[in-house]
């Protein structure tokens, strides 16, 4: 699955650009991460992306065809968006909200069926979230809402996921479940967009990678030639150091250094 984004703009009625003129290529089951200081144009490049915001000007390409000449239907069977802050208003059991994610997949008036319960079962095991699967929704935190959401896009069987800051209310360890999660969907073949604060984060998961600042790219390209101490002053007006983590395995960090 492919997308092109082809100089696209945005803005709110009247106000200035939120950003102008993007162009970016995901190839099938790329990652790209999005990185920058807040109000550089990331979760509304992903809002855009996942059609939630209209696009000012420019074009959006999945595999070829226009994003906005597809119904929701078919939109909602290729793109999963995961959202910054997804919380339940109505008390659903878990099971029955990641159900909600074969929504794409069955008749108007259809409802989940055994078939679909075994996909979300099998879906909460895999990351580890049996123990919530008939727990209520509004009764979980918010890394575990967060976690519930990531198995309600997996159960959608998207062929682009968007994710807004995916591990903003995680843990370490379920902050790299979650990293682990990314790269074994794109190893599969989805292409991922996803919005982050740390540029660690693009150096474990590979891909490549785009610093916003004030609503343009500042800086494309692989996580070792983007994520320089140079761009991250440039972008974040701080002092930075790139640190090599493990040499052999090509792991690096970037540490942000007090004046």
């Amino acid at each position: 699955m492919k997308i092109e984004v082809k100089n696209i703009s945005f803005k709110y009625d009247k106000d200035d650009d939120i950003f102008k003129n993007i162009s970016l290529d995901i190839e099938n089951g790329g990652i790209l991460s999005l990185l920058g200081p807040n109000g550089a144009g990331k979760s509304t490049l992903i809002r855009c992306l996942a059609r939630t915001l209209c696009i000012k000007s420019g074009e959006i390409y999945i595999d070829g065809l226009n994003y906005r000449n597809l119904s929701n239907r078919q939109f909602a069977r290729k793109v999963a968006y995961i959202p910054q802050n997804d919380t339940p208003i109505f008390p659903f059991k878990v099971c029955d909200l990641v159900a909600m994610g074969r929504t794409p997949h069955k008749d108007f008036f259809a409802l989940p069926d055994k078939a679909d319960y075994r996909m979300v079962h099998m879906v909460l095991e895999e990351l580890g979230l049996s123990r919530l699967e008939y727990k209520t929704c509004t009764d979980l935190s918010g890394g575990e809402r967060q976690m519930i959401s990531f198995a309600t896009a997996m159960v959608q069987e998207p062929e682009v996921l968007l994710l807004d800051e995916p591990t903003s209310h995680l843990d370490f360890g379920n902050q790299i479940k979650v990293l682990e999660i990314i790269k074994g969907l794109s190893e599969k073949g989805i292409s991922i967009i996803m919005a982050t604060h740390a540029p660690e984060q693009a150096f474990l998961i590979g891909g490549n990678v785009a610093i916003m600042k004030n609503g343009t790219v500042l800086a494309f390209g692989s996580p070792e030639d983007v994520i320089t101490e140079k761009n991250i002053s440039s972008a974040f007006g701080v002092s930075a150091k790139i640190i090599d983590v493990d040499a052999e395995k090509k792991i690096k960090t970037c540490a942000v250094l007090l004046k």
